[in-house]
């Protein structure tokens, strides 16, 4: 499961992409629409916020936001699924991600890409599976254990938007990988992200980190996040 989405091999031809359309979840493609809420029991993992940017060669880069709005039980393996129509509702392409565990009340952000195959999309539609309910542990690393500091932009000739910074793993334990994710906002809405990894963070640690993208869309804010992502 680790590194499934962001070392595809489509993220070798990144530096090739040119923007060419934004949108978000459950919209027509370009609307700029908020994402809606996975429908389910509260006690079930939600999808609270989605985005995306379309590419010229109609690769689907997205961000997403999920939350377990559960006092007392955790999840493992939800799964966010992404899907692409166009004009005449008939499917284009179809993606899972597939996230580790979720403890009580925690958030998590997450970004990756998805090829439309040649096409662009009409409609982009981000659906859950809330995964297998699990006790809760008092040991695992949260995303609100990790601290994210001295966060710097920018962008070069090529293109391409870095954002750099340092991440601390403040939890008790330590994590083979900690996946680093910057949401892209424009006036609130996610419009693209990207997902880095900083491997071997043992607790009390700190290590630097840069995530870049091509072709990153006009925003005005951006938040970095990040989540265990060890086995």
């Amino acid at each position: 499961m680790r590194r499934k989405i962001v070392m595809m091999t489509g993220i070798a031809l990144m530096g090739l992409f040119l923007l060419v359309d934004c949108g978000s979840g459950d919209s027509d493609a370009g609307s700029g629409a908020s994402g809606s809420p996975a429908k389910g029991s509260s006690e079930e993992v939600q999808l609270l916020e989605s985005g995306y940017c379309l590419t010229e060669d109609c690769y689907l880069k997205y961000g997403f936001v999920i939350e377990n709005p559960s006092k007392d039980t955790a999840f493992e393996f939800p799964v966010v699924t992404v899907t692409a129509y166009d004009e005449n509702g008939e499917v284009l392409a179809t993606g899972d991600q597939t996230m580790g565990k979720i403890q009580p009340g925690e958030k998590q952000a997450f970004a990756s890409l998805m090829d439309c195959n040649g096409k662009k999309p009409d409609k982009v539609a981000f659906d859950i599976d809330t995964g297998d309910a699990i006790a809760p542990s008092d040991e695992a690393i949260r995303s609100s254990d990790f601290e994210i500091a001295g966060t710097n932009e920018r962008t070069d000739e090529y293109d391409e938007t870095a954002v750099t910074g340092t991440i601390k793993n403040n939890s008790a334990s330590d994590t083979d990988s900690a996946a680093v994710t910057v949401l892209f906002r424009k006036e609130g809405k996610i419009v693209c992200g990207t997902t880095e990894f900083v491997d071997n963070l043992g607790a009390g640690k700190e290590k630097a980190f840069e995530a870049a993208e091509y072709g990153v869309p006009e925003h005005d804010a951006y938040e970095v996040t990040a989540i265990d992502w060890g086995i």
